[in-house]
């Protein structure tokens, strides 16, 4: 706490973990909020992420979809992955930000890029749907062959669905591209790596936020994949 107390990001960042998992001392999301908050102004991108989270689940503060599109931006620009998602799903919600199909497939493409199993699932069903980008049936298989390859629930079966849609050729090609894509994805140059790889966890309840026919975010880094599309959020991040 001394160390929070004289500025230090990184502790005030854990502070306010501390306080929204009640861990080690009494669950106070207000003081997580605030530990939160100071930390992200000066620059710490889980805790841009986390405060963006709290403002978009209304814990430890009114909730303001505006303030949780502000400051998941601020640390999806940073590259944080989760925060990519989050954002990419409000730009589809029409939450806090102006709907933009274009701008969700942007997000989830930077995240996908890093290997997020919800982003290259919203790639895919995007493709698939023809929203923010031209449909493309091998592009989304090609996104959903790489999420179903992380064992998410039931996307196997979309995948398959949609191999039945394109010819031997297109479902040869498609398996190229993934294989190549899991390549690039698994060994990154160094432009390409992630502005952040620290390890992450759950600051905040698991709630999950949902939109009809939307597609997902996650609201933790251990939850599964539904088939549905409707919408989820992901978790907070642990600290370094």
């Amino acid at each position: 706490m001394k160390k929070a107390g004289e500025g230090d990001a990184a502790a005030q960042h854990h502070l306010g973990l501390m306080y929204s998992q009640g861990s080690d001392i009494e669950q106070d999301y207000e003081e997580a909020f605030f530990w939160f908050e100071k930390a992200a102004a000066q620059g710490k991108v889980d805790a841009q992420y986390n405060l963006g989270l709290m403002y978009d689940q209304g814990k430890g503060v009114p909730q303001d979809y505006q303030q949780a599109a502000h400051w998941y931006e601020k640390a999806a620009r940073q590259g944080f992955e989760k925060a990519q998602v989050n954002l990419g799903t409000m730009y589809i919600e029409n939450q806090g930000v102006t709907r933009d199909y274009r701008q969700a497939v942007n997000w989830f493409e930077k995240a996908a890029e890093q290997g997020n199993a919800y982003a290259q699932y919203n790639l895919g069903m995007m493709y698939g749907q023809g929203k923010g980008v031209t449909q493309d049936l091998k592009q989304a298989y090609v996104w959903l062959s790489l999420t179903a390859a992380q064992e998410h629930e039931k996307t196997s079966e979309l995948k398959d669905s949609i191999a039945k849609e394109l010819t031997p050729r297109q479902l040869t090609e498609a398996q190229a591209l993934a294989a190549k894509k899991q390549y690039q994805i698994d060994h990154p140059s160094e432009s390409q790596k992630p502005a952040v790889t620290e390890p992450q966890k759950p600051a905040v309840s698991e709630t999950k936020k949902k939109a009809p026919a939307k597609p997902k975010k996650q609201t933790s880094s251990k939850s599964k994949k539904k088939t549905s599309s409707k919408s989820q959020k992901q978790a907070p991040a642990k600290k370094k």
